[in-house]
């Protein structure tokens, strides 16, 4: 199997961000000295949502910001005997938005982004866990798969899985040599390029098998697992076995419509529907047991303009789209879960393409903005799905990634 960890993949975000829906408001405001501006305050506490246990006294609370399309420098501070932290001259203009983290037991834990939006003084919550290597039972609450024309001799794939911890402690999976990994994920044979897109980075997977395990902390409640990668095609067709490894609530396939002409073994079919902008056939299946394997067909029938305007032909070009439009693609998935909202306003697209650009120039070493901008590209197109078709078109006209 030509499976592969792309060069783009190892620089993937780190698991401090990748499994954190971190919000950072990047409007087109300008700049101000620090004597122009307001100085907030952030208070914070520390919460340990393992029932009976303490909030340690050692721990250190960072603050990331960023004002516009500017980094802010990081804070550092301990923690008060009840948990609570105090930061204190914060810019507060329109632009500028942060998050808490703290590292405690090996996993980084953050707060959701914050802005001051007129106030001088906001509060803030950071959730922490206890730690356990035994696996509580986890399960797949659904597993979702994106199947796209890519070129003639390739389709992409995105496989988007929301994974069920129970209990409230963050599992730490770890390799073995005398079990199976706890979260595996089978490719088909062929498959090439592989792109995580969140809930994991590239240093922690093991490949093997066919397929690849996530060795990433998984915090109790719901963690989302994306990635991507493509999928050759022989003569323009492909079969492959979808194996579910572990048991799954839902598992739903979608496939671009007039585009490729898919035929799935076990699924149900359902009503053919439109995500952002992408017109797709449906099939799925309710409360799956594990090890259960799905029998796929898919041949390709046509080369769309917009489609041919991103076309690729190798590993590396796809991930280099996958650093910025398969945060689009995740979100054409995860808008099927979601109720339609209105259309974008033009600060939202302003934001989503400022975003955008920011991750297909930003440096790979800055990796904590790297992830604060991809975390906020996924909330605002979840919040505003046909955010996706515009930022797609404006690839489009821009032409493929040099």
């Amino acid at each position: 199997m030509g499976l592969a960890v792309t060069a783009a993949a190892r620089r993937t975000l780190p698991r401090l961000l990748a499994a954190t829906a971190v919000l950072v408001v990047m409007l087109a405001a300008s700049w101000q000295p620090a004597g122009a501006q307001d100085e907030g305050v952030i208070r914070g506490a520390v919460v340990n949502g393992t029932a009976g246990a303490a909030i340690p006294t050692d721990l250190v609370v960072a603050i990331v910001g960023r004002q516009g399309p500017d980094a802010l420098p990081t804070l550092t501070t301990g923690v008060d005997p009840d948990g609570t932290f105090t930061f204190s001259g914060l810019p507060t203009t329109a632009d500028a938005a942060y998050f808490a983290h703290v590292d405690y037991q090996g996993v980084s834990y953050a707060t959701d982004g914050v802005s001051f939006d007129g106030r001088t003084e906001i509060e803030t919550t950071l959730t922490i866990y206890e730690s356990t290597g035994q696996n509580p039972g986890i399960s797949l609450q659904s597993v979702s798969r994106l199947l796209r024309h890519q070129t003639a001799d390739a389709i992409a794939i995105l496989d988007v899985i929301d994974v069920l911890v129970p209990g409230d402690r963050t599992f730490l999976p770890t390799a073995s040599t005398t079990a199976p990994p706890p979260l595996r994920f089978a490719v088909p044979d062929g498959a090439f390029g592989l792109q995580p897109v969140s809930g994991f980075s590239s240093n922690e997977l093991v490949i093997g098998g066919p397929g690849f395990a996530v060795l990433a902390p998984l915090r109790p409640g719901v963690t989302t697992i994306a990635y991507a990668y493509q999928l050759r095609l022989v003569d323009g067709a492909a079969s492959f076995d979808w194996l579910i490894g572990l048991p799954a609530g839902v598992v739903r396939l979608l496939s671009e419509q007039d585009v490729l002409v898919t035929t799935p073994q076990g699924l149900a079919p359902g009503d053919a529907t439109s995500f952002a902008g992408i017109a797709v056939d449906r099939w799925e299946a309710r409360d799956v047991a594990a090890r259960t394997t799905f029998a796929i067909e898919v041949s390709d029938t046509t080369l769309p303009g917009i489609v041919r305007a991103i076309r690729t032909t190798t590993a590396d070009r796809w991930a280099l789209i996958a650093a910025g439009g398969g945060v689009v693609l995740t979100l054409i998935v995860a808008a099927q879960r979601r109720v339609w909202r209105a259309r974008p306003t033009p600060d939202d697209l302003a934001r989503g393409r400022r975003l955008l650009a920011d991750l297909q120039r930003s440096n790979p070493d800055s990796r904590a903005e790297q992830s604060a901008m991809r975390e906020e590209l996924v909330d605002l197109i979840e919040r505003r799905p046909d955010l996706a078709a515009e930022l797609r078109r404006d690839r489009a006209a821009q032409g493929p990634a040099p």
